[in-house]
């Protein structure tokens, strides 16, 4: 069986990078669509890479600490930070930054780390 036509065995010469094969009307089209998604997108702030420059802008804005009192509790949204009396080191952490495969693959307790 002959999956070829004649002229396409000889290799004739008409055919050149320039001429348009297949259906390159829906690829022009398509490729359209998705330089205006893009634009949309990036106008709209809803790239990945402006999302981590957010999150970046606001972990390394100046914050003020939450003050706790001997014996309070530390409470959800207070801005802490923790340091090692020993190492004289200060932990960093982002609680974005959350692996959900481990905890035995149960997505109601992912692992922060810090």
């Amino acid at each position: 069986m002959q999956y070829y036509t004649r002229q396409q065995l000889q290799g004739n010469g008409k055919y050149s990078h320039a001429v348009r094969i297949g259906n390159w009307n829906e690829d022009l089209t398509m490729q359209e669509v998705r330089v205006r998604e893009y634009i949309a997108a990036k106008e709209q702030g809803a790239l990945s890479m402006d999302k981590h420059a957010m999150r970046l802008r606001t972990a390394l804005a100046p914050a003020t600490l939450t003050t706790v009192k001997q014996g309070e509790h530390v409470f959800l949204g207070d801005v802490l930070q923790i340091q090692s009396k020993e190492t004289d080191a200060v932990v960093a952490g982002d609680l974005a930054v959350c692996d959900f495969r481990s905890s035995f693959f149960n997505p109601l307790y992912p692992t922060y780390y810090f």
